[in-house]
C-alpha cells in the first residue's frame, strides 16, 4: 500500500489517501506507471459492490478501519509519496474476487 495523490472520479481534484497497488510486478517493471485502488477511512456510506472492509487494518499499517474500493486509477510512480505497508493476504484475495466480480474476469 502506498500514500498517493487519489483523483475524484469527476477529475476536478484529488485528496492523498492510501492506495492498494493491483497492478502485477510485472506490469510495474515494465511502465512507470501503477494500477491502484483507493482505500478510504469512511465506512459510514453503505459498502458498494466491489468493496472490501479490510479486516486486517493494523497490520496493514493503516491508521484506523477502513475499506478498499473498487474505484481504480492508474498512476504515475513518481505521484507515490511514500509506502505504507502490505496487505494481508485474507484481505488481499477477499478485495481480488470483488473486483474480479465488479470487473466480471
Amino acid at each position: 500500500m502506498v500514500l498517493v495523490p487519489f483523483p475524484f472520479t469527476d477529475q476536478r481534484a484529488m485528496e492523498y489517501r492510501p492506495a492498494l497497488i493491483v497492478s502485477s510486478d510485472n506490469y510495474n517493471q515494465a511502465t512507470t506507471d501503477y494500477i491502484l485502488a483507493m482505500i478510504t477511512g469512511n465506512l459510514n456510506p453503505p459498502a458498494r459492490p466491489g468493496d472490501h472492509t479490510i479486516q486486517n487494518w493494523g497490520r496493514a499499517g493503516l491508521k484506523r478501519p477502513s475499506r478498499i474500493r473498487a474505484k481504480l486509477a492508474t498512476l504515475q510512480e513518481s505521484l507515490i509519496q511514500k509506502s505504507l505497508g502490505t496487505m494481508p493476504a485474507p484481505d488481499m484475495a477477499a478485495f481480488e474476487n470483488n473486483l474480479r466480480q465488479v470487473l466480471q474476469l
